[in-house]
């Protein structure tokens, strides 16, 4: 039977993410990747967010955002994993390799909505010119989803990349109170009694050699 486009939303909301939910290190980005849903492969897309959460064997993508994950997990891991670079890379989010979680903000691939069209209203209910319904929405209902499993889960650390939407990583681990401190010398905050860390967002133009390496390092303390 075909779904509704609030039933759309509503199961592409409750995907959490990849990788092992249970470790102690989660990573949150901004959105998922990949290209604008479609007609075509919404069938295929709602069949994947069913399951909640995945493990995958290939993590060849070029995505930036993989290979900076790597690039933090790998010496620490590599006794335990006996892969070198760039196979660990691929098998990122092998079931047998994954040390760590990814989830997003945004249950929608891109979510400054430029690329929406009318097809979007009909697949999901928002067009270009719905934003901020659209933020409300993921507020109001996606928010609570992660963060109660987060609190299930209590990891060691979080590590949330994409200095536009630091507000947003912060509404959604409900820190507006909380006391944090910038990192010296980097575009860095940490809320230490949560043990989160903002940061700029996973791209080798944006975050600095220096603040991959704060964050390796916080890492490795683990």
């Amino acid at each position: 039977m075909e779904t509704t486009a609030k039933e759309n939303f509503s199961i592409f909301c409750k995907y959490l993410g990849s990788g092992d939910i249970n470790s102690k290190l989660w990573f949150v980005g901004i959105e998922e990747g990949g290209e604008v849903i479609t007609e075509q492969n919404l069938s295929e897309q709602i069949k994947l967010c069913k399951q909640e959460t995945q493990f995958f064997d290939d993590a060849s993508s070029s995505t930036p955002v993989w290979s900076i994950i790597s690039e933090l997990l790998y010496e620490k891991f590599s006794q335990k994993n006996n892969l070198n670079k760039q196979e660990y890379r691929k098998k990122l989010f092998h079931k047998d390799f994954s040390y760590f979680f990814l989830t997003e903000l945004f249950p929608l691939p891109r979510p400054n909505n430029s690329t929406w069209s009318e097809k979007y209203f009909k697949l999901f209910g928002y067009t270009q010119s719905d934003f901020y319904e659209y933020l409300s929405d993921v507020r109001s209902f996606r928010f609570p989803i992660l963060y109660n499993k987060w609190t299930e889960k209590k990891p060691e650390l979080t590590i949330c990349f994409g200095s536009s939407y630091w507000n947003e990583f912060i509404n959604l681990f409900r820190l507006g109170h909380s006391a944090f401190k910038n990192l010296p010398d980097s575009d860095i905050l940490l809320f230490q009694n949560e043990k989160v860390l903002l940061c700029p967002f996973f791209d080798y133009r944006i975050i600095k050699s220096k603040e991959r390496d704060i964050l390796k390092n916080y890492i490795d303390k683990m």
